[in-house]
């Protein structure tokens, strides 16, 4: 999993387009992006994390949304292909999911 801390200082550069060591944005996507999973992460701080790493790399929404989907942890990749959500826009989906999440931890204290 990434380390955001890391990420933090990629907007410095060096004024050669160079972002961090890496040489290029695309660069950057495909070492950062690749490893950002969600894993017990809440849903709505996982997308908030997705949105700013892909707002330095300059991604756009639609690629975003891929690499959230691609990093949600396997329960909430089930959700969304359950809820007819897969298509759907990142807000959307991160709305969806937190509406899950609250429910089954309201049950979760019901239980208890």
């Amino acid at each position: 999993v990434a380390n955001l801390n890391a990420v933090h200082g990629i907007d410095a550069g060096n004024g050669s387009n160079q972002i961090g060591g890496l040489n290029t944005a695309g660069e950057f996507r495909n070492t950062f992006f690749g490893q950002l999973m969600q894993g017990n992460m809440g849903i709505e701080e996982f997308s908030a994390k997705i949105k700013k790493v892909g707002k330095i790399a300059r991604m756009a929404p639609e690629q975003q949304r891929e690499q959230f989907i691609c990093g949600l942890n396997p329960m909430n990749q089930y959700n969304i292909r359950m809820m007819a959500k897969f298509n759907d826009t990142q807000d959307n989906i991160t709305e969806a999911l937190a509406e899950a999440e609250k429910f089954t931890l309201s049950q979760k204290t019901l239980i208890l």
